[in-house]
Order: structure tokens, then sequence, then C-alpha cells
């Protein structure tokens, strides 16, 4: 919960857009540093609890959703709570007082889709208002800074999990972000 802001913060250039993925990083890893009463209440959506649980009905192809949850687990850990599913707009991306980005109305925010969603949607927002923010170049950024985190993805197995996403849930376009 924040404070209302009005000072809309600038990702119009690579250093602004490189914060925002670099905010949504931290959201997607903070499961790491839940404080321990959180992490059991959130225990129930851990990777390990999905992965032995049928898929959802809303998952078009579970054998993806299995590796999905597979290469999630392997980068992040049983334990992980797969954050994503923010509302990423440029409206959304605000200042605080102390000139630290912030994401406003997350309310979209599920413990149970992974921060892929929110990847895909990053590499369209890199491309659209005059940005010409390579999908390639969004995907790097993203994983140098979920692994900064604590995270371990490969570029390879990043890749892997964003197509295993599109099959699973009958996304059409992961806007080049596979790349």
């Amino acid at each position: 919960m924040v404070d209302f802001l009005d000072e809309g913060a600038d990702i119009d250039h690579q250093d602004g857009f490189e914060e925002l993925i670099a905010t949504v990083a931290a959201i997607h890893t903070s499961p790491t540093r839940w404080l321990q009463h959180t992490a059991e209440t959130m225990s129930p959506w851990r990777l390990a609890s999905a992965a032995n649980s049928p898929a959802p009905a809303w998952v078009r192809a579970p054998a993806a959703w299995r590796e999905l949850l597979q290469l999630t687990a392997a980068a992040h850990g049983d334990d992980h709570v797969p954050l994503g599913h923010l509302d990423l707009k440029t409206d959304h991306c605000r200042r605080r007082p102390d000139k630290r980005l912030a994401l406003i109305d997350a309310e979209t925010l599920r413990p149970d889709l992974t921060g892929l969603p929110d990847l895909i949607t990053l590499a369209y927002l890199a491309q659209v208002n005059g940005r010409a923010l390579s999908p390639r170049w969004t995907r790097q950024a993203y994983r140098r800074h979920t692994n900064d985190l604590g995270a371990q993805w490969s570029d390879a197995d990043l890749v892997r999990a964003l197509i295993a996403f599109a099959e699973a849930t009958g996304l059409t376009s992961l806007r080049g972000v596979d790349q």
C-alpha cells in the first residue's frame, strides 16, 4: 500500500524503463523477503503445492503448465510463491517522495500465475509510445534483475518458460520476448 502519488515516473528512456523492470523483478521475487507469518499464510500457493495439484481449470495444456511450474521452481525454489499479473501501464508508474519508482493499481496481482505475463507486458510496453527497446533487451534486463534478487534463471530456461506459459494458457503472442 502506498499513499496517493501524483508524480508520474518517466519510463520513456532506457534508464527509466530499466527501473520499471527492476521494480517488477523486486515484486516477483518478494516472497524470498516476506516475514515468516506472511510466508506461512501464503504457503498454499507455493510452487511445491501447485506442482502436486491439478492444473487450474483455465489452463488449456496441463503438461505445458507443469513444465512452466518446474522451470519456475528451478529458478526460484519449490517454496516460491509465483506472484504475477500486475496491471502494468505507463500511468501506473509513479514517483514516491524519495524519487523511487512505485507501481499503483496492482490489485490484479495473483499468487498463481508466475511473473511471465508481466514480462510479456513489459516487452509490449518497451515498444510503444515512442520507446524502441527490444524484447530481447527487456528479457535480459528482467533476468538480470530477478537473478540479482535471488532467482537463478538461465536465458534458455526463461525462454522455455515463456513458451510453456503461452502454450498452457493459449496466449497467441509473446511480443517477441521469446526471441
